[in-house]
This record gives C-alpha cells, structure tokens and sequence, in this order.
C-alpha cells in the first residue's frame, strides 16, 4: 500500500528464459520503465516505489518481474483461478517473447486471446523479439487481433516489435512503434489502484487536449475505417474524423 493507504499500482513483465534474457531486461526496463542500470541487473521479482510521470498525473506504482521456459504453461497458471488475486491487482501486462508465424508452433494467438479475457480493463502488450517480423506484418497481426481477440470485456493484446530493424518512429498509421508505444499504452492505462496525483504542470494549462480521450478515439476510428470496405465509404469516413478531430483540438 502506498503511504496514505491506497493500494499501489502493479505492472507485471514477463520474459522468455533464454541467453538473451540479461540483456533484454536491460533494455526493457531501461527503455520503458527508465530505470538504471542498478535496478536491472539483479534478480529481484519486485521493484517497489517506482513512480510513472507523465505531463498530466504521477502515480506509484510496483513492477513484478517474472521469468518462464513456456510460455503455454505460464498463461495456463496465470489464467487459473489459483492467480485471480494476482491479475485482480495489476494495472497491466507486458510479454517479451519472440512471436511465431509458424503453424506447427503453438497457437500463440490462442493464449493470447485466453490471456486478454481474463485481464478486464488492463493493458496487454506482447513484445514480439523475433527479428524476421517486419513492423508491417505486425499492424497486419494487431488488425486482426482487435477483431478476433477482443474478449467479452473489450480487451486485446497489443503486439509490438522489440527490435526496430527499419529504424521508423512511427508504422503506416503514423502510431508510435516500439518501446515509445509500450510509454503511450502506460501513460492512458488505467491504473488498477486509481491514485492519480494531478501534476503542477497540468493544474497550470487546464485547456490541455484529454490525451486518454484523444487516443481511444482514435483507436475505435481506425477499427471502424478498417472494417468499411467501400473505398468512397472510406475516403468520407477518414473525412469525417479528420474534421472531427480539427474542432476538437481548437
């Protein structure tokens, strides 16, 4: 708990167990979450106190580092009713696993749309550390998951490539890629124990655009666009957003 009584956040991060791993947590923990170097090179299964800023709020929040060998066995055990208390308190998960197109490999999108069920309101990300998947196959795969994984409770797991072989900042949605996407999917979660703490640069600009606001918008135009198959429909829909969006930034 944090220090007034309110229940702290949690973000649970799970690696694949391979020869890589030191190296990946560096990164990861590093990249997304900016810890040092101090904090990523031990074997700790929790980091307490860490605190998420971003423009408009803070919070504290604790990160669950946790390692597997399968990871068909390890969503199996945290889909269980044995870790309802577990998955009841976390804001969030985070995956880093190499993503497999092969169809004699496990189903992975099997465990994931399992996985995403049972996560109600919390933010999913498989972090895909197979250098063979290009970011364009990826939005394919993430187009289909938010049609054919989305579970009864609306959520889905978001697949984003850990390596960056083009060197792009942005795929062909113009949406952040990488480790700065995993920032954005953090920074509008929401945050399992509330306890938001309002940032004195916020309180001073409250004409601020709602960023949470601003993005799940967003999201729910793209599905849309992407579901409309008449390209006249098309071009008048992305019309539509566009002048939408224009008036809402004003």
């Amino acid at each position: 708990m944090n220090e007034d009584g309110s229940v702290c956040n949690k973000i649970l991060i799970a690696f694949q167990d391979n020869d890589q791993i030191a190296n990946l947590k560096e990164s990861v923990l590093g990249e997304v979450f900016r810890l040092d170097k101090a904090n990523t090179n031990h074997d700790e299964n929790i980091i307490k106190g860490l605190t998420w800023s971003t423009k408009y709020y803070e919070v504290r929040y604790d990160l669950y580092v946790d390692t597997f060998d399968d990871f068909e066995e390890w969503c199996k055990d945290l889909i269980s009713s044995e870790y309802d208390d577990l998955r009841e308190v976390l804001s969030g998960i985070i995956v880093i696993d190499s993503y497999t197109m092969e169809k004699d490999k496990i189903d992975q999108n099997k465990l994931l749309g399992q996985l995403g069920s049972v996560l109600q309101d919390k933010f999913f990300v498989f972090m895909n550390t197979n250098k063979d998947i290009s970011q364009d196959v990826i939005d394919e795969l993430n187009d289909d998951n938010s049609m054919q994984l989305t579970s009864d409770s609306g959520n889905s797991v978001e697949i984003i490539n850990y390596h960056n072989v083009s060197n792009l900042k942005l795929n062909q949605y113009n949406e952040k890629i990488g480790f700065e996407r995993v920032r954005e999917i953090i920074d509008t979660c929401e945050w399992s124990g509330g306890h938001r703490v309002q940032t004195v640069e916020a309180k001073a600009d409250s004409t601020d655009v709602d960023l949470e606001s601003v993005f799940n918008r967003l999201k729910e135009a793209r599905l849309k666009y992407l579901e409309i198959e008449d390209e006249d429909e098309r071009e008048q829909f992305a019309l539509e957003i566009s002048n939408e969006f224009a008036e809402f930034l004003q």
